[in-house]
């Protein structure tokens, strides 16, 4: 007799599968070329430690950006920041 699996569970797997399929996407359209931005996540409390969650690519058109997230925290309580990538 196959294991039931609650819907829950179902749902949750759907959307992993659903992630990484965005994730292929991103990954394929954003190996092209370096990164413009490092994504960090700020915590609200002063005196925070930044910490790079991901990074963005400039759209070809010039009216956005491409960000992918490589972790987010589990309590998100703050701001994220793109900040350009120093080339020097």
């Amino acid at each position: 007799m196959p294991a039931m699996t609650s819907p829950s569970t179902q749902f949750h797997v759907h959307f992993v599968i659903s992630q990484l399929k965005k994730e292929i996407t991103m990954t394929e359209q954003t190996q092209k070329k370096t990164p413009d931005f490092n994504v960090y996540y700020v915590p609200e409390q002063s005196e925070a430690r930044w910490i790079k969650v991901g990074a963005a690519w400039n759209n070809q058109d010039g009216q956005g950006a491409n960000i992918q997230m490589d972790s987010l925290p589990f309590n998100f309580n703050g701001k994220l920041v793109l900040r350009a990538i120093k080339t020097s």
